[in-house]
């Protein structure tokens, strides 16, 4: 019965530059040439020029093949579109969310008697107070804690997680590397303290990575790496945006629901943060009017100050092991990981993360000054040295540091080839489905297809197609 309900979301259509007879510049939708300043119609020339210079059959307007047609057309949606869902198929998804992401709650509540998945608050008060007690040293000394408003406000949401009083919603957006406008791959991840009792040993998490189907033959390697069939977690769903935007659009309104049922407030989490929720609306999912953020790059700040730490990197330091980075899937499920350990006191006290080790912020204004001077006085140093090097070959005079130049020259090391990429290494299954069947993969238990019926050999086939359709 659910399913059949399920298969009731319609999609509507995407608004395309082409399909705009009265050639009003909508939001994200632009007339032929106006997208690069230039009146309707006078770029066709060159472009059909360079058509047949290509080599392209075409008619004598030089309009190219049907395929460049469909290139052309699905990158113009895929770039200057942004997508719009009935309040029907948005009220839809999340009705069935709501009764999928529900029943999934109740083997965990009947374990629990009223009152007893949650903890004391006095209890949890004691313990931050000796928390704050053992890192006082270190929190007097540090700017941003020294802050009396950041520092209640950060104390007061690791209060709430402690408590379970918090929803970590986790996101990470892969972007095409030849244009970053583009997005390929959506990846989320959910902590939800409703589906961890208060005596779980290991945290339950959702984890989802969405791969779109119109931008799969768009893939990275040559400056970001290629991870996207390297998923670690539940299989990889390959949807169509607008079934996409669907899905996450009802994933926000569950989980940032206001009031939450259940009296949790959800926090929205990432690795630099406001990179991935521009993203996200550029492709059509409308946030909340309110809602809060964790944003691991800053809570970082409150140990390395200025500097910002890859995701990687922040790893790396707090000991979480962690393969195939940028894949949406992999970094959105990390990314939660490392919020919780940020979170949590007893591991802010063993690597003491509340020690600010960026010198610059702990200089005086006197100590500051001194190293300015020092970086300008070495800055003028090299800028007399080249002009000099630069003035001694004018006149065809040896340098006097030619021998210097030579060792350092040779001293220097050589670039290392790019490494191949194992494609073949950890293929995650994935499956081609659509919203409905995606919300019953990933709440409602439904089994995943054999081999070659729509995992595995199913995504070449449909890398195959893509292929066929957009290729030059």
């Amino acid at each position: 019965m659910v399913n059949d309900d399920l298969s009731a979301l319609n999609t509507s259509g995407v608004e395309d530059a082409r399909s705009n007879k009265n050639g009003e510049n909508e939001a994200g939708v632009f007339k032929n040439g106006n997208v690069f300043g230039i009146p309707s119609g006078q770029n066709r020339t060159k472009k059909d020029n360079h058509n047949r210079r290509k080599g392209q059959r075409g008619d004598k307007h030089g309009r190219g093949t049907r395929h460049s047609q469909l290139h052309n057309n699905n990158q113009s949606q895929d770039q200057h579109s942004r997508l719009k869902i009935s309040d029907e198929d948005r009220q839809t998804a999340l009705n069935h969310i709501t009764q999928l992401y529900e029943s999934s709650l109740q083997p965990i509540r009947v374990l629990y008697t009223p009152n007893t998945n949650k903890k004391d608050n006095a209890q949890v008060d004691l313990f931050m107070a000796n928390y704050v007690n053992r890192n006082h040293s270190h929190i007097i000394t540090n700017p941003r804690l020294t802050d009396k408003v950041f520092r209640h406000q950060f104390h007061n949401q690791i209060h709430q997680l402690i408590c379970q009083k918090a929803i970590l919603f986790s996101i990470d957006i892969e972007a095409w590397e030849i244009n970053n406008q583009t997005v390929t791959e959506i990846g989320i991840s959910i902590y939800d303290p409703r589906r961890n009792g208060s005596f779980n040993l290991v945290p339950n998490f959702t984890k989802l990575h969405i791969r779109i189907l119109e931008n799969m033959h768009r893939v990275n390697g040559k400056y970001v790496v290629d991870h996207a069939l390297n998923f670690v977690g539940e299989p990889t769903l390959i949807l169509s945006m607008q079934d996409s935007v669907i899905l996450i659009q009802s994933l926000f309104d569950y989980f940032f629901k206001s009031p939450n049922d259940d009296g949790l407030e959800t926090y929205l989490v990432g690795h630099g943060l406001p990179g991935d929720i521009k993203w996200l609306s550029s492709i059509g999912i409308n946030f909340p009017p309110k809602y809060a953020t964790l944003d691991t790059l800053e809570i970082l700040k409150i140990t390395h100050g200025k500097h910002n730490l890859s995701l990687g990197n922040a790893l790396r330091k707090l000991d979480l092991p962690h393969v195939f980075l940028h894949n949406a899937g992999n970094d959105a499920y990390y990314t939660l990981l490392l919020c919780l350990k940020l979170l949590d006191p007893g591991v802010r006290s063993l690597y003491q993360l509340d020690l600010c080790v960026d010198e610059s912020l702990m200089m005086s204004e006197d100590e500051r000054r001194a190293l300015k001077e020092e970086k300008e006085r070495k800055k003028k140093e090299k800028r007399e040295l080249r002009e000099l090097k630069k003035l001694q070959k004018e006149l065809g005079l040896e340098s006097t540091n030619e021998e210097n130049d030579k060792d350092k020259s040779e001293g220097k090391k050589k670039k290392k080839p790019r490494k191949k990429q194992l494609q073949n290494h950890n293929i995650a299954q994935s499956v081609q489905c659509s919203a409905s069947d995606a919300v019953l993969y990933v709440f409602g238990g439904k089994q995943l297809p054999e081999e070659g019926e729509g995992s595995g050999e199913g995504e070449e086939e449909v890398t195959e197609d893509l292929e066929i359709v957009f290729k030059a």
